[in-house]
């Protein structure tokens, strides 16, 4: 992750958009094997998740949001049309909604929770940009306060869920609640 991570800044800093946007898949697809391969770890304790899990999680929903941004960047530098950047956006978005709701769905909660915050980025931009129309940008936008509000409204039943697992078998043994959740218990 580090190495590519660099190399993205490297050819990013040097505007050469198209390399990093696929730099930025390598650098998401180590990351989200980082994250597999964490979750089966015991955790002990919050405090161990927080150093272990959570820093990896972060760093996965931070990656995947830029990714979605640098891939649309890329296809502006190309010279892809207007209709092709428009369905692009409208595709980010979507890949942001459905990746959100996979984690979700596998027990994780901290990248839908980055995906949100990107979501809600889009939305309060105040964005005109050439060759588009304003119904066009307002349609992205709220795309992205629905779907901001959708993940977040997932989140908010998965944490619930997991809070009445976790209430319910206090007395299961020392895996916490969050663990039985995702072990699907």
């Amino acid at each position: 992750v580090v190495v590519s991570q660099a190399s993205w800044t490297l050819v990013f800093a040097n505007e050469l958009i198209e390399i990093s946007a696929g730099i930025m898949m390598i650098i998401l697809a180590n990351l989200f094997v980082i994250v597999l391969s964490t979750s089966g770890v015991q955790q002990t304790s919050v405090p161990w998740y927080f150093l272990t899990q959570f820093p990896f999680e972060l760093h996965f929903g931070w990656i995947l949001a830029a990714a979605v941004v640098n891939w649309n960047l890329a296809f502006v530098e190309l010279g892809l049309g207007n209709a092709f950047q428009f369905y692009a956006a409208v595709a980010g978005v979507a890949i942001l909604v459905v990746a959100s709701l996979a984690l979700l769905v596998s027990g994780y909660w901290i990248a839908p929770a980055v995906a949100v915050w990107a979501l809600i980025a889009i939305y309060v931009k105040d964005t005109t940009l050439e060759g588009f129309s304003q119904s066009q940008l307002d349609s992205i936008e709220y795309a992205a306060l629905g779907s901001a509000i959708f993940i977040g409204v997932a989140i908010l039943i998965q944490s619930l869920r997991i809070w009445n697992k976790q209430r319910s078998s206090s007395d299961e043994g020392a895996a916490t609640g969050y663990q039985r959740v995702r072990d699907g218990a």
